[in-house]
């Protein structure tokens, strides 16, 4: 789409995944030590007369140094947010997302006025969107080529605390998993309604603070912690175990900004009680 407008992209991968997938040309393979990626980065946007960057994710230590770099030359970064799969929505945002979000340093009369320009009819995703079947095959399929297909790419090193392997044996896990969960799903699916009993829908965050045993499939926030039941080994990437109250108080007080509608200014979090009390 951006070259029918005239404009030439060009794509930096640092695997053979990233090669593969890309499956086009202006291609770039990146094959040397990180520590060589900022000058390396600094000749392309030369090289190439780059005017805009485009991200998955802000956070990664080769995504920092490049946005630090396009900041320099006032390149124009778009990011997009690296996080859930949101069928029908993608999160962008310019120059970065969540923490490194302008929403961090605007007023709330700022996010006002910005939303009473903003078209707010929004046509609905429909019920079924599909399933998670390709996601998985697809990941299982790119850590493998990482996995076996990597030579050009040796001094490639993951971001991730979990190895490539272990990565690529829980995508096949759950692929090969998926038609006895399926048919587990469809079994209890069957028992809620036709069982004629009551039944309530809640968070699984609401559970655990109700003190109810919790087992995790996925990777939450609060997996790893010791305070749930664990059902994949890649969740254990926890240095050490937490209660309940550090970890509510680590999520709610310690790593969110709040901020006061009546002064329009940054406060603790008393100060919000404090609001929704009166």
């Amino acid at each position: 789409m951006l070259r029918k407008t005239g404009a030439d992209t060009f794509r930096v991968g640092f695997n053979k995944g990233d090669e593969i997938f890309w499956g086009r040309d202006n291609y770039i393979p990146f094959t040397q030590d990180l520590t060589q990626w900022p000058d390396t980065f600094s000749n392309i946007v030369t090289k190439y007369t780059i005017t805009d960057v485009v991200l998955y994710g802000d956070t990664r230590p080769i995504h920092k140094q490049a946005i630090e770099i396009a900041q320099v030359r006032n390149i124009t970064i778009h990011v997009f947010e690296e996080g859930y799969m949101r069928p029908y929505w993608i999160t962008y945002e310019r120059n970065g997302s969540n923490g490194n979000s302008r929403l961090m340093d605007m007023s709330l009369a700022d996010m006002q006025q910005a939303l009473h320009y903003s078209d707010l009819d929004t046509p609905m995703p429909p019920s079924h969107w599909g399933d998670t079947r390709q996601h998985i095959f697809y990941g299982a399929v790119y850590h493998w080529l990482v996995m076996f297909a990597n030579r050009k790419y040796r001094h490639f090193k993951s971001h991730r605390r979990l190895s490539v392997q272990a990565e690529f044996a829980l995508y096949l896990k759950r692929l090969l998993m998926m038609p006895f969960h399926h048919i587990q799903r469809r079994l209890k699916t069957h028992q809620i309604i036709h069982g004629e009993f009551p039944y309530r829908l809640v968070l699984l965050q609401l559970e655990l603070l109700r003190g109810c045993d919790v087992t995790v499939y996925g990777q939450p926030f609060y997996s790893g912690w010791g305070l749930t039941r664990d059902r994949e080994a890649s969740i254990h990437r926890r240095g050490r175990l937490l209660d309940l109250e550090t970890l509510v108080h680590r999520t709610l007080i310690d790593y969110p900004r709040y901020f006061d509608p009546v002064t329009q200014t940054a406060c603790p979090v008393e100060v919000i009680l404090m609001r929704i009390k009166k």
